[in-house]
């Protein structure tokens, strides 16, 4: 089960890497997350670069052999998806918005 929680965690980050990479570009959009907005506006390729390094972490923890039994880690896991589902929803909202 937490493969597959890692998994969408992996479609998600990389959907709001491109997501957020382009609408930023565009200046359709401004990045929320104060760490993230700082690290794009140092160097756009370095948030894209960070926000890869959380994918591959990610699939490190899906090739893992070892399932993963922490209680916690399926919280936080759990809690990231929600935040992740809400960001896409948004995200999806000023893309249909703007391709209108």
């Amino acid at each position: 089960m937490m493969k597959r929680i890692f998994f969408l965690l992996v479609v998600l980050n990389l959907f709001d890497a491109l997501a957020t990479f382009f609408g930023l570009r565009l200046n359709l959009i401004e990045e929320a997350n104060p760490v993230m907005s700082s690290l794009y506006q140092r160097d756009p390729y370095l948030f894209l670069m960070v926000k890869g390094m959380f994918s591959m972490m990610l699939i490190f923890l899906i090739l893992y052999r070892k399932p993963i039994k922490s209680l916690l880690v399926r919280y936080l896991s759990f809690a990231a998806l929600a935040g992740y589902c809400m960001i896409a929803g948004i995200h999806m909202m000023w893309i249909f918005h703007y391709l209108a």
